[in-house]
């Protein structure tokens, strides 16, 4: 039996005019998620004391910036996603706000109970 691996999943701010991004923190999931905003941080099963702390962020920082949840291999990829989506003062390197940023020290969450949102694929010519 092959054994699944882990990927990487990244909770992270962006503010609403684009111009700025905050990295809360990182966990590790068994299934890949496309960018999707975070409406309640408690279905992602998240342990308490995680939510706790990106709870108190997310609603001090409420009115400029908005909670997104994206899986990516590395960093590197999770920036230039951001950034093709037009974000701008993207962090050089991966320091969280809250948590560790060894990926094995970090918690599994499902994001099964998320909601995601349905992208169109354009076709290449």
């Amino acid at each position: 039996m092959a054994i699944q691996e882990q990927i990487k999943v990244w909770i992270y701010l962006t503010r609403r005019d684009k111009s700025g991004v905050r990295f809360l923190s990182q966990f590790r999931s068994k299934m890949e998620i496309s960018p999707t905003r975070i409406k309640n941080i408690a279905d992602l099963s998240i342990p308490t004391e995680n939510i706790q702390k990106l709870d108190e962020i997310i609603f001090q920082s409420r009115l400029e910036w908005e909670p997104w949840i994206e899986s990516a291999n590395s960093f590197d990829v999770i920036k230039n996603k951001i950034k093709k989506r037009g974000y701008s003062n993207i962090p050089i390197s991966f320091i969280p706000e809250t948590g560790s940023n060894n990926i094995n020290l970090t918690p599994e969450i499902h994001t099964s109970n998320l909601i995601q949102t349905k992208t169109m694929v354009r076709r290449q010519v």
